[in-house]
């Protein structure tokens, strides 16, 4: 099983396939060297480590999208320019947010690599180069090569490298972290997310709006107002739990979102249901009754409560394919959380 991974196309999230590595390095409590590679033929946008990301890696992203979904082929088509004739020109450049979806895709993916390779769980060069030759018969008995691929990708032999050693290591690591015994932990551990449960849920929020994430100052000044936020919304949870007020009393005093007048009420949902991904899985562990810590998503901070609850009936068995997408994710996000401090992460301006 290959890790499926999430970047987005104008507003829809497609799965696809993606390989990226980093040099390899000891484990150090400092942050360790970096090691600048060699110029790339086209403008760097990022470095994680010193290791460039381009627009040859989000083409290359992009062009891995269009080969594994029907999914938005012809916006797709051009932004690389090929679109069919009979249909719009294409545009002169990819859509900035899709551009920089795509490198923080690789980011995470350098962070996560970081994390391997320290492990020891990276696969061995003479590994990928052997499957790299394996690929390139297969590639030769139908007629064309790898270089030929290679080259219709627009990446670097190096790249092209990087990204088959970064499947290979991760699929390493999913081997030996995810496991049936595993998931069924899992499972017994979280049931309320996959089983089918369905919760009734209020809320406070305290509206952050979006920034551009390319400008370092619009980013820090974000960041400024969700701290404040969150320090707002600890003291109203500590009135709340101390008695000094209901949750319905907090909510049509302090939050800022549409339910205020009915207590924040925001009514039945599902564990795949509408609410942003982190409100939805602080929803779907909070036990009945309960309030949330302070929770930042993509429309501001929050405290949330679950008001009532109908418990599911689904089995293991039954959604074992959902426990397994879940683990992984969180696998991969416990990963970021303490690799991404330990390394250099540089931005150029415009990406």
């Amino acid at each position: 099983m290959s890790f499926c991974s999430w970047t987005i196309v104008g507003r829809h999230w497609v799965c696809l396939f993606l390989w990226v590595v980093m040099g390899t390095g000891s484990h150090q409590d400092d942050k360790p060297a970096t090691v600048r590679q060699e110029p790339a033929a086209d403008k760097s946008l990022a470095f994680v480590q010193g290791r460039s990301i381009g627009m040859s890696e989000v083409r290359f992203l992009l062009s891995q999208i269009r080969a594994t979904t029907t999914g938005q082929r012809e916006a797709l088509d051009q932004w690389l320019n090929q679109a069919p004739p009979d249909k719009q020109p294409a545009p002169p450049e990819i859509p900035s947010d899709v551009v920089l979806a795509a490198v923080d895709q690789w980011i995470e993916r350098l962070v996560v690599l970081a994390f391997l390779e320290r492990e020891q769980m990276a696969v061995p060069r003479a590994k990928v180069e052997a499957d790299l030759r394996a690929w390139d018969e297969r590639l030769q008995e139908l007629g064309t090569s790898l270089e030929i691929y290679r080259k219709s990708s627009g990446i670097s032999h190096e790249s092209l490298f990087q990204f088959r050693q970064w499947e290979l290591s991760w699929q390493n690591y999913l081997d030996r972290r995810v496991t049936d015994e595993s998931l069924q932990k899992f499972f017994q551990q979280f049931p309320s997310e996959f089983d089918g449960t369905k919760k009734r849920v209020a809320h406070i929020v305290v509206v952050v709006p979006p920034v551009d994430s390319r400008d370092p100052n619009a980013v820090t000044e974000q960041s400024k107002l969700q701290m404040a936020a969150r320090g707002k919304l600890a003291e109203i949870r500590q009135q709340i739990i101390d008695g000094s007020l209901t949750f319905a009393q907090a909510a049509a005093q302090f939050s800022q979102g549409t339910t205020a007048d009915g207590g924040g009420d925001l009514g039945w949902v599902v564990r795949e249901g509408p609410l942003a991904e982190v409100v939805s899985q602080t929803v779907f562990r909070l036990p009945l009754g309960e309030i949330s810590q302070p929770i930042v998503s993509p429309h501001g901070v929050h405290l949330l409560t679950v008001l009532e609850e109908t418990p599911g009936s689904r089995t293991y068995s039954e959604v074992v394919e959902q426990v397994k997408r879940a683990a992984i994710q969180q696998l991969w996000e416990k990963i970021l959380a303490n690799e991404s401090g330990n390394l250099s992460i540089e931005r150029r301006p415009g990406s």
